[in-house]
């Protein structure tokens, strides 16, 4: 990078550092010089992804977004090494070029700046929504590390990756901390730098980590038939509420569907390719049909995933008269709404996830159960379960829970009668064979 484009990225990145928002084409252009500098800049792209992550939710190039301290931190980090960077990079590269950019063309340089916002565009859409606030949970824990021991975050020695892993340790599992190290992965993957977890040092001390925590999975407890009958019994027909939150257990209970395509976090983040809406159900005279167009496994849009509901005449449990009630005692003008919506203060509002949570914590509670044991995907193992104790084959229950591989298996949790009912068939059977 010659001395010139170095003197003006310093002095934009000054005056960028002034702002409190940025706009998306102002970002983007950010974005793209430095993602640009980082060829040379080995260790650079790991300060561009809080950057990136501002641009994605911006949908139009006037939307702004606010430059919070994460941003500002990295923006810091840029000025911070401009300040003595001579355009060099400090390590060679070991593939020789095969094409040089120069800025002795300003239409070219422009051009290939604008290529470089489309490839950190596309770059920002390789994770899920749900995977990137993952992420950067991890993100942030490695960087609180990072920045107490004052050492760089990229690359990092095998040494301090050991102290990283016993630092987790303090409070985490080993399974979360296997987890949180899928970051500095990452990082090492995106700076193109060796990660020294393969090192037989650093797998020696994850052998001991796992060795005294243990790698015992605590899911939690799924919702049975019984408890499923008692959460009926505190329910309040009257309340508009109370009917949506009954459709949803019934539902959540029969489809097998995961949390985040039954419910929206909140209005604003509603989706109607991923949350299951009014205009994704079909009644019919056999029951219902589900349709999903974007789940866990289904990223691309590639297929869409049905699922039928079955219909019970007469009975409080059936999901379709449930959702039905839902339907009509909320109507809405147009159908790309979320399927649970209830009346608050005259107005219609979605049942978030944490609105469901917290009326089934209160529902468990009320009935003698420990509600810190249950959660949403309580109703997913619980379904899954009772198919499987009722003699529903289990590929027909991998299809219906949307499972891609054998992980549904891990939801099956047969109950100890049932398995003494297959104990009781084997044993019948055996005196036979003999």
């Amino acid at each position: 990078m010659d001395l010139k484009a170095v003197y003006c990225h310093k002095h934009e990145l000054a005056e960028f550092s002034k702002r409190k928002r940025a706009s998306k084409k102002q970002l983007q252009s950010i974005a793209g010089k430095l993602n640009w500098a980082s060829a040379v800049v080995h260790g650079g792209r790991v300060f561009l992804r809080r950057i990136i992550d501002a641009i994605t939710p911006l949908k139009h190039d006037w939307h702004k977004a606010i430059l919070h301290g994460e941003i500002r931190h990295d923006i810091e980090w840029w000025k911070k090494f401009l300040e003595t960077f001579n355009g060099k990079s400090l390590i060679l590269g070991k593939i020789p070029l095969s094409s040089v950019y120069t800025d002795a063309c300003i239409p070219s340089a422009g051009k290939v700046q604008e290529l470089d916002s489309l490839v950190l565009f596309f770059q920002s859409r390789m994770f899920a929504d749900s995977t990137k606030k993952t992420y950067m949970l991890y993100f942030r824990s490695y960087e609180s590390f990072c920045r107490g021991l004052l050492i760089p975050m990229v690359p990092i020695s095998k040494d301090n990756l050991a102290r990283y892993i016993v630092f987790l340790t303090q409070r985490l599992c080993y399974n979360s901390v296997v987890n949180y190290l899928n970051i500095v992965r990452l990082l090492h993957e995106e700076a193109e730098l060796p990660y020294p977890i393969d090192t037989h040092f650093v797998k020696g001390v994850l052998k001991g980590v796992k060795r005294v925590l243990g790698a015992e999975k605590r899911p939690k407890l799924p919702i049975t038939p019984k408890i499923l009958s008692g959460i009926f019994t505190t329910i309040d027909l009257n309340e508009s509420l109370d009917i949506t939150f009954w459709a949803a257990c019934l539902v959540a209970f029969f489809s097998f569907f995961r949390k985040s395509n039954l419910f929206t976090p909140s209005l604003q983040e509603f989706n109607p390719d991923r949350h299951l809406n009014r205009a994704s159900v079909k009644f019919s005279k056999e029951g219902a049909t589900l349709t999903l167009r974007k789940t866990k496994t289904i990223q691309n849009r590639e297929r869409a995933l049905e699922v039928p509901l079955p219909i019970i005449p007469g009975s409080p449990f059936c999901p379709c008269q449930a959702l039905k009630l839902s339907f009509d005692i909320c109507p809405s003008s147009h159908n790309l709404v979320s399927a649970f919506m209830f009346s608050s203060k005259s107005k219609l509002m979605p049942l978030t996830y944490n609105g469901f949570l917290a009326r089934l914590k209160q529902s468990l509670k009320s009935l003698g159960y420990d509600s810190s044991k249950y959660s949403g995907h309580s109703f997913r193992r619980g379904g899954a379960t009772f198919a499987l104790e009722c003699g529903v084959p289990s590929e027909i229950i991998q299809t219906q829970g949307d499972w891609k591989s054998d992980a549904y298996k891990n939801y099956l949790d047969p109950s100890f009668t049932h398995r003494q009912t297959v104990m009781n068939v084997f044993a019948k059977a055996l005196p036979k064979m003999v």
